[in-house]
């Protein structure tokens, strides 16, 4: 049953874009370093659902005499089929919230059965779209490097619908981009990252969780985790298999690319060590979340604590929590936003996380402890950091000059990365979330799809 579930299960995606052409423009500076890993805010959906109400939304641009449409032929390279508009996952949402279901678990035939709630959720989609003008997915970088979300229609000599992450450096069309990461399993969990570099502020690293149903052996997982090394225009793909045990996976098998190097221009080629993995089929549909949160303790509201709630499931033996655990090492630096309406008050009690950059809402953390941590699925650190009430944005400025920052003096605070020049657009409330995790203290109700965008972005 474990397995049944797991194949319905929406995809979430933590995405780290890793294109593939030895390019000179996108490597750092000599001894600049990644900083720490961040969500990549791009939502997206993609899977048949999605495809099809991509499908609607451009019979009505037809019927209004629109020229333009989300779905696209022979883009974003000649044989492909896709569509990269935020409108389509602004759409379903939309539609989830008119039929009170979760976005994972609409089907094409939720579209031909409700044809006035989706003529609504198309108008509403259309009426965002207008008013916020760039509903691309794609982010850049300082440089103008940039990546884009696409879902792609199978063919081309690979599977699909397919969520994929493409890299194109600056002064490049989409035609010449990489193709980094993608979606590939049905049924699939996805969740994906970039850090940018520390003196460049241009993309560093991409990192994206890709895991779903082992189709050979029920209550067990496939995950493929892509690693791009932008400075050296390195794509890594590791593949391990495995049941999860204890809220985190225990693989019993892991390969990983021997001879790792530059991302594929064609999706049909992301290959590990020669075998083709785009043959496989995604096909999932709820949004992506950050691997690891910061969020307030129910039982201490200003008490900031490091969770990975699961994307779904009850907590039952017959529908377990499920999500995707990660390892945190020694000295590992990630960001982390904080709950809405607090700030950074001062270090937790915890001495294994050292706060070492504070910025607005953001703070970046480093694991001081001496060995490997395991976040399983579930997983709550207390005391990580101290919160306060954010100040009124309709407050008066202060007379006097600024006060120091809170950060700990024995670490002074590195240059904060900014946020990414062209931000992912945002989406509306999601629909209601299924039944409340009591068992477990999470952060808002994290199985159900989150409101969009999320930290880490798109739904496949």
């Amino acid at each position: 049953m474990t397995s049944r579930r797991l194949r319905a299960l929406c995809g979430v995606t933590a995405v780290l874009l890793a294109l593939g052409f030895a390019v000179a423009a996108t490597t750092p500076a000599a001894n600049a370093a990644p900083g720490p890993l961040k969500d990549l805010n791009l939502p997206g959906v993609c899977n048949a659902a999605s495809f099809a109400m991509a499908e609607a939304i451009d019979a009505k641009l037809k019927a209004d005499g629109k020229a333009d449409r989300m779905i696209r032929v022979d883009e974003p390279k000649k044989g492909e089929t896709g569509y990269n508009d935020a409108a389509v996952a602004y759409a379903m949402v939309e539609l989830a919230k008119l039929l009170k279901k979760n976005v994972s678990d609409l089907v094409p035939k939720d579209l031909t059965d409700n044809a006035k709630a989706v003529a609504d959720a198309i108008d509403a989609a259309l009426k965002w779209r207008s008013d916020k003008g760039d509903t691309i997915l794609h982010t850049a970088d300082l440089t103008g490097n940039e990546v884009f979300l696409w879902c792609l229609k199978k063919g081309n000599g690979h599977g699909g619908p397919d969520l994929a992450l493409l890299y194109v450096p600056k002064g490049k069309a989409a035609k010449d981009g990489l193709w980094i990461a993608g979606c590939v399993l049905a049924g699939g969990l996805n969740r994906y990252l970039v850090s940018y570099d520390d003196r460049t502020f241009d993309f560093a690293k991409f990192v994206w969780y890709n895991e779903g149903p082992n189709p050979d052996k029920e209550k067990e997982v496939i995950r493929y985790t892509y690693e791009y090394d932008v400075a050296k225009n390195v794509l890594t793909i590791t593949k391990e298999v495995g049941p999860y045990k204890e809220g985190k996976l225990a693989p019993h098998t892991t390969e990983v690319e021997k001879k790792p190097g530059p991302p594929p221009a064609e999706f049909k080629d992301l290959k590990l060590n020669g075998t083709q993995i785009s043959l496989l089929d995604g096909g999932c549909g709820c949004p992506a979340q950050s691997v690891a949160l910061a969020a307030a303790n129910p039982a201490l509201p200003w008490q900031l604590d490091l969770v990975n709630a699961p994307m779904t499931g009850s907590g039952t033996e017959t529908d377990p929590y499920l999500g995707v655990s990660v390892r945190i090492v020694p000295n590992e630096l990630f960001q982390l936003a904080l709950p809405a309406g607090t700030r950074f008050a001062g270090p937790g009690a915890d001495p294994r996380w050292e706060v070492v950059i504070v910025q607005d809402t953001l703070i970046g953390l480093r694991y001081r402890g001496y060995e490997p941590l395991d976040l399983v699925v579930g997983a709550r650190i207390p005391a990580i950091a101290w919160l306060a009430p954010a100040p009124s944005p309709t407050a008066a400025p202060p007379s006097g000059p600024p006060s120091p920052s809170t950060a700990p003096s024995a670490s002074p605070a590195p240059p904060s990365i900014p946020p990414s020049p062209t931000a992912g657009p945002s989406l509306p409330p999601s629909p209601p979330a299924p039944p409340s995790l009591s068992a477990m203290p999470s952060p808002p109700a994290m199985p159900s799809p989150p409101v969009m965008p999320t930290a880490t972005a798109a739904v496949r």
